[in-house]
């Protein structure tokens, strides 16, 4: 976003995205803000994902400093082994603003998203980040960490707000050793 002028700069994009069966899709997207004048660049996009069947969705985002603010909103709905993976990376610095809103709902069995977000708030700048997956279905075998490790199949999260963990609504067996 580049402004050398005294008016507001915007970027208000919307990507739709429809991963169809067994597809794979990469996404990256890389945002700076670029000003020699006294205007302000502001960016606020809506990113809508749709995953079928057995699809993969990547999706790495990086904003850095020189946008004076965004409002960033993505949604996804995932279908029966569907995945999403989604890395954010955003810096602000002076009085910048950033909110970022992930929505994923997790509406297929065996479907999963991982989301992550690394930000940086240089001076006096500030970042709110808000994520909720909902887990609408049951998973009907573990996740990849050693299947031997669950006595038996657990149930995916109903619902989280979350920065970046890993969370089960069923905790595995303790070891007593």
């Amino acid at each position: 976003i580049h402004n050398c002028g005294s008016e507001e700069s915007r970027h208000d994009g919307i990507h739709s995205f429809f991963v169809g069966k067994n597809a794979k899709v990469t996404y990256t997207e890389k945002h700076i803000g670029i000003a020699d004048g006294k205007g302000e660049s502001n960016m606020n996009p809506t990113t809508v994902i749709n995953i079928d069947e057995g699809g993969y969705m990547e999706m790495e985002t990086t904003q850095l400093s020189g946008v004076d603010s965004t409002d960033r909103k993505t949604t996804a709905k995932l279908k029966d082994n569907a995945t999403l993976v989604i890395r954010e990376k955003l810096m602000t610095s002076g009085v910048e603003t950033a909110k970022t809103d992930f929505v994923v709902d997790l509406d297929g069995e065996n479907s999963s998203a991982n989301v992550v977000s690394r930000s940086v708030a240089k001076d006096n700048s500030y970042q709110l980040f808000l994520s909720r997956i909902n887990g609408n279905n049951v998973f009907k075998t573990p996740l990849p960490l050693t299947s031997s490790f669950f006595s038996e199949p657990f149930l995916s999260i109903s619902s989280m707000n979350t920065i970046a963990c890993s969370a089960f609504s069923k905790s595995p067996p303790h070891s007593t050793n």
